[in-house]
């Protein structure tokens, strides 16, 4: 991606007995134009990433209710 100078992703699904913990880590670095708009994009991407796990365990609590 031209936008990009690296991009990782890293996680950990932690076993907490009747649930688990999933804790995700990413790093964007940016280059040009786009490196200067970092600390904006980062605060959007913070909401966006939040808003994708909250329903992550909105799906999976609804698609494992009462399979115990």
């Amino acid at each position: 991606m031209k936008l990009v100078n690296a991009f990782a992703e890293n996680y950990r699904v932690e076993d907490l007995g009747e649930s688990c913990r999933l804790t995700w880590y990413i790093g964007i670095e940016l280059r040009g134009f786009f490196k200067v708009l970092s600390p904006i994009l980062k605060m959007v991407m913070q909401r966006q990433f939040a808003s994708m796990l909250d329903g992550l365990a909105a799906y999976l609590r609804d698609e494992y209710k009462g399979k115990e």
